[in-house]
């Protein structure tokens, strides 16, 4: 049996410097506001925080933008009752979490190296970093967004805890951009099937349906040169020469991150 174990200290500093990113995109929109209010939605929204009136366009048609007020009202207490500050704040700790979904997802998806340069992309970029700034709910969207996404990755890949995340983030998607449910509700359903798919291949074929799932891990690992390079967030156990010849994976954290 082969252990491959990813030393601690190297597991903290990645996620000691994922946290400073986080911690940056959150204080680079904050301090590059404005209490002026540069569109006509904006100022919707901000007087839907004091009192919601569609045919006053409080918010704007379609009006369905609850969530977002809901949130903002939260907020405000933290700004002093400024609504403007409220809603640019709840933009900024959006712009802190998209940054580690980000990270996240490309890990899964592609690298680690690929993780790096779309949490900085996120950070930087100056179309996100503007939207990020401003009281409206393009920022929020992309938070939101990428959390949909990684929750719905995390559950084709077989998470069940991340099922329920992943419906109410589409649940409440649509009080923040009303398209968002709409063009994401594919993907939320593609990977809810693919989730339940692998679970009865699972369950149906016990330990074997575990050892098909495992090999292709395990060849990307060994290609990668090692799990440290590859995830560098947990051991991955394996058994390289079980009964039968088969190659099966025993215990391996690594689709959490």
């Amino acid at each position: 049996m082969t252990t491959i174990h990813q030393p601690s200290s190297r597991l903290y500093q990645q996620l000691d410097t994922l946290l400073l990113l986080s911690l940056a995109a959150v204080l680079s929109r904050w301090l590059t506001r404005t209490d002026l209010v540069q569109a006509w939605d904006a100022g919707n929204f901000v007087l839907a925080l004091d009192r919601i009136d569609l045919a006053a366009q409080q918010p704007h048609l379609p009006g369905c933008f609850w969530n977002l007020i809901v949130l903002g009202r939260a907020l405000r207490p933290l700004t002093g009752g400024n609504g403007v500050a409220a809603l640019e704040l709840l933009n900024a700790l959006a712009a802190g979490v998209a940054v580690p979904c980000a990270w996240l997802l490309g890990r899964r998806l592609a690298t680690p190296r690929t993780g790096w340069w779309a949490a900085v992309l996120v950070l930087t970029a100056p179309l996100l970093w503007f939207y990020g700034s401003q009281s409206l709910s393009y920022g929020v969207e992309l938070g939101w967004v990428l959390a949909i996404a990684l929750c719905g990755w995390l559950v084709a890949a077989g998470r069940a805890g991340a099922l329920v995340p992943l419906a109410v983030l589409m649940a409440t998607a649509g009080g923040i951009r009303p398209n968002t449910p709409i063009f994401l509700l594919p993907l939320a359903l593609a990977t809810s099937v693919l989730g339940v798919l692998g679970a009865l291949a699972a369950k149906k074929g016990g330990g074997e349906a575990e050892a098909v799932h495992g090999r292709p891990h395990l060849d990307a690992v060994l290609r990668a040169g090692g799990h440290a390079q590859l995830a560098g967030l947990a051991p991955l156990e394996v058994d390289l020469d079980p009964p039968g010849g088969d190659v099966r994976v025993l215990r391996s954290w690594s689709v959490v991150v």
